[in-house]
């Protein structure tokens, strides 16, 4: 009776065991997977802003650009404040700022030949850029969003993948356990 003990111990430590190795590499698969795919949306999200405001721009001879973007009130979004995004006049001559978001700096975030996406440290925090140009309007679009909105994002998505396996592991090891015990039955009888 104890080796029988010995074994359904055994058997039921190797079995949770692997239950939640292989757990843990399915939620770090899951996790990294669901950053990436994020940071691609992110991407394109930036992408089309900067779009939008070159075309947006480009047509609408009559628009009335101030520097600044206006105050629209409170913040409506946790993140807003963690974007800009900067319109630039970039003929032949010096650029000119068109429009810029209260956040944004008078001066050009990342140089005019870094054309597309960049990474820089700006204020002591890490920040994703996006440039576009639309050369025959002479117009250049620099939209900015803060790591931290990925950062936090990540945060979450790995709460939300993490806890239901760490909660439904001891459910699952619980239920191995009865499953186990009722397998080796005959072999208790015998």
């Amino acid at each position: 009776m104890k080796l029988l003990n010995s074994f359904y111990a055994r058997l039921l430590l190797l079995t949770v065991g692997t239950l939640g190795l292989g757990g843990a590499v399915l939620v770090y698969a899951s996790y990294s997977n669901a950053i990436h795919e994020a940071d691609e949306l992110f991407d394109a999200q930036m992408a089309h802003t900067a779009q939008t405001l070159l075309a947006i721009a480009a047509s609408d001879t009559d628009l009335d650009l101030s520097l600044t973007a206006p105050d629209t009130g409170p913040a409506q979004h946790r993140y807003q404040f963690k974007l800009m995004f900067q319109l630039w006049q970039a003929g032949t001559g010096p650029q000119r700022l068109l429009l810029r978001t209260p956040n944004a700096p008078d001066e050009p975030i990342v140089p005019e030949h870094a054309e597309g996406f960049s990474n820089k440290n700006w204020h002591g925090h890490p920040w994703r850029f996006f440039l576009s140009e639309d050369k025959p309007n002479g117009l250049r679009a620099i939209v900015g969003q803060d790591f931290a909105i990925r950062d936090e994002l990540a945060h979450e998505i790995a709460h939300h993948g993490v806890l239901p396996f760490i909660i439904g592991l001891p459910s699952i090891a619980l239920l191995l356990a009865l499953a186990i015990r009722a397998g080796l039955q005959p072999l208790r009888r015998l």
